[in-house]
């Protein structure tokens, strides 16, 4: 189909569709100065299969300019990605989705050639923070769309995409609900916390922090020993190379709030800006 005039495409019977397939009529219709429409159309969404109604969803939730990849890896974890090295289809694949398992294939051939400066791409932190933070049912209902939040949230690259998604998520379903923000909270030190090579973060009470760092650099050592001679105050080094921070703290115990994570994150910054620089 190729009528440059047409703004609008019904597709019935959209659930005997592949996810490609429907994707590609969606692209029919509009141009770049005429705003477009695409209707896809079930008879009974009760009794649609789990996998036409995961499709239509993953639809609904990437209508944006250049979500084509994104729904390309969706079709390749439903329909099986395959083994990369045989002809058993699915695999890993389908258990860690197709982006997150090339990137650990990369990282494992990495480690196997020995590289002296291998880093870990995923390097996580692990948390353990007393705040409740999820993307309630009744804010989003469809599950789909609220994965591809989160998928979307805790693969960006920088604080000013975190603060986009959430402005983008407020003008499309409304304020967030105070476990949504603390979600954005988290994702923003998860960010920083990489940034300064932290392998675990536990708030132990009264504003106190425990952190472990991934392993450092002489020169990183270096520079985490003068921010805590500095400051004594805030930072202590552990004979592990290890830090115990603390943040002021007014709250009781129990009471732990986002305004509590946003001060620790302030704290992590000189951290971040000394390995940076290293």
């Amino acid at each position: 189909l190729d009528i440059p005039n047409v703004n609008t495409i019904f597709v019935n019977h959209a659930e005997r569709f592949g996810l490609a397939q429907l994707y590609q009529m969606r692209g029919r219709v509009g141009r770049s100065s005429r705003q477009s429409y695409a209707y896809f159309i079930v008879n009974h969404r009760q009794g649609l299969r789990p996998d036409a109604e995961k499709r239509l969803e993953i639809l609904a939730a990437h209508q944006e300019l250049g979500s084509g990849f994104h729904i390309a890896n969706y079709d390749l974890e439903m329909r099986g990605a395959g083994n990369l090295l045989g002809s058993e289809q699915s695999g890993h694949v389908a258990d860690v989705g197709f982006e997150l398992y090339t990137d650990m294939l990369q990282e494992e051939i990495e480690r196997q050639q020995g590289h002296d400066e291998y880093q870990p791409k995923s390097m996580d932190t692990e948390l353990k923070i007393p705040l409740s933070c999820t993307i309630p049912v009744d804010y989003i209902a469809s599950q789909a769309q609220r994965l591809a939040i989160y998928r979307k949230l805790f693969s960006a690259a920088d604080l000013q995409s975190i603060d986009d998604i959430q402005s983008s998520l407020s003008d499309r379903y409304g304020e967030l609900p105070e476990e949504c923000a603390n979600i954005f909270a988290i994702a923003r030190l998860k960010l920083v916390a990489r940034a300064c090579r932290l392998a675990f973060i536990a708030h132990l009470g009264q504003g106190l922090w425990d952190l472990r760092f991934y392993p450092l650099s002489e020169q990183q050592i270096a520079n985490l020993q003068k921010i805590a001679s500095d400051r004594p105050s805030i930072y202590q080094v552990k004979s592990n190379f290890g830090l115990f921070v603390q943040v002021e703290s007014t709250d009781s115990p129990g009471a732990f709030s986002k305004d509590d994570l946003d001060a620790f994150v302030s704290v992590l910054e000189p951290i971040r800006f000394a390995f940076e620089v290293v």
